[in-house]
């Protein structure tokens, strides 16, 4: 599963960068270098889709990187894709639900 992340500079914070992941809003984070801001929000990402699953919520159907460029509000940054593995994180609920 691939979700998009919207990466723009943090103007509160001079140097410094803000992740959203547009699918998932409760996903967002800030850091000074980019492969560690695309790290954090990879673990939130995880996280949020496991609390999800714990929840028997099925997680979001994340929109592609065109249909985040078509819809134009994601365009004064940059567009990534992180890959979550689904299945790990299904098995991780289980195992955490006890099931």
């Amino acid at each position: 599963m691939l979700f998009a992340v919207y990466v723009t500079n943090d103007n509160d914070q001079p140097g410094s960068y803000t992740a959203i992941t547009p699918d998932l809003p409760e996903c967002a984070t800030h850091g000074y270098e980019l492969g560690q801001l695309l790290a954090r929000v990879h673990l939130k990402i995880e996280g949020h889709v496991v609390q999800l699953l714990l929840d028997n919520i099925t997680p979001p159907r994340p929109r592609t990187l065109q249909e985040l460029r078509k819809s134009g509000e994601f365009s004064a940054g940059a567009l990534y894709e992180i890959y979550i593995e689904d299945h790990q994180l299904e098995a991780m609920a289980v195992h955490q639900a006890g099931k």
